[in-house]
């Protein structure tokens, strides 16, 4: 009986082992897996059962493929680049988006998964971003006196030309909820 795609694809990623960390990164301080290892790692157990790897690039995405050569599945991930880079950078991001399309196709893991863990800390050289600084400040306002000090502020910095796209509509929706809580806030005083 000819298996079909699906039970192929689950006898491979049953003999998958885990992607080996074997490079480092010296920015983060860190090290993952390689495209390489990935490949390594993926590719003997695929064509074990019969399935191929295929990589292209479509409409700036790295599309990864895997088939059988009747049956298909596929992962888009862009390519994220700079408006200028060099060869070697669009070389690299696309390395980075081949290597992250074939672990997310084949549902594999690094040998050392920290969760995610480390893409959520932000670093401790890390200076806050000065609109959750505003936006925090003006959720934490709780007198009509300091209310109406940022209803100044806020109508200053957004007329004053400064391009405050990003942070107008932040700020006005955080002075909104502010002033909505001191109102109520009055009249249950009241």
């Amino acid at each position: 009986m000819t298996k079909t795609f699906t039970e192929k694809f689950i006898a491979a990623q049953m003999a998958m082992g885990a992607a080996k960390l074997d490079k480092k990164n010296p920015h983060f301080k860190s090290t993952y897996a390689s495209l390489a290892s990935v490949i390594e790692t993926a590719v003997p157990a695929l064509n074990a059962q019969g399935l191929a790897y295929v990589g292209e690039i479509v409409d700036g995405c790295a599309v990864t493929r895997i088939t059988d050569g009747k049956d298909e599945m596929t992962c888009a991930v862009p390519i994220m680049v700079a408006d200028k880079c060099t060869a070697q950078q669009f070389g690299s991001a696309l390395t980075y988006s081949k290597r992250q399309g074939l672990l997310m196709l084949c549902g594999m893991a690094t040998a050392d998964d920290d969760d995610a863990n480390s893409a959520s800390e932000a670093p401790a050289d890390k200076k806050p971003d000065p609109l959750e600084r505003a936006t925090a400040r003006l959720k934490g306002i709780d007198t009509m006196e300091a209310l109406e000090k940022a209803q100044t502020w806020v109508s200053q910095q957004t007329a004053s030309g400064m391009p405050l796209e990003r942070f107008k509509l932040p700020l006005v929706l955080a002075l909104n909820e502010a002033t909505d809580r001191l109102h109520d806030k009055a009249t249950q005083e009241q």
